[in-house]
């Protein structure tokens, strides 16, 4: 995930980044990234249609009513290349102090 992309996008959207924490949004990526990563194979995703039910069940209610659906719109060109397993990474290096190089390279 690139912070500064995701800034970036959000810059045109001033009232969300008013309503936004931080938090919110890395959850939203996390989410979404995930939901992308699992099913672009199976259903046709694009920016314009947004997993809007399963993005309301799956998220905590944003203050500002359609959040998740703009950042879908706008963040959807990131949502790809910001997946990460965490649960492969740890099968794959482990949770050896030796391998905070080797795991930050996979990021």
């Amino acid at each position: 995930m690139h912070l500064v992309k995701i800034l970036k996008e959000l810059e045109k959207f001033p009232s969300i980044i008013e309503t936004l924490s931080g938090q919110e949004t890395f959850i939203f990526v996390t989410v979404a990234a995930d939901f992308v990563h699992r099913n672009k194979n199976s259903i046709y995703l694009d920016k314009y249609i947004a997993p809007h039910h399963y993005l309301n069940l799956a998220l905590p209610a944003p203050s500002m009513p359609g959040t998740w659906e703009v950042l879908w719109t706008v963040l959807f060109t990131i949502l790809e290349e910001s997946h990460i397993d965490p649960a492969s990474l740890i099968c794959q290096h482990g949770l050896s102090q030796d391998n905070d190089k080797k795991y930050s390279k996979d990021l």
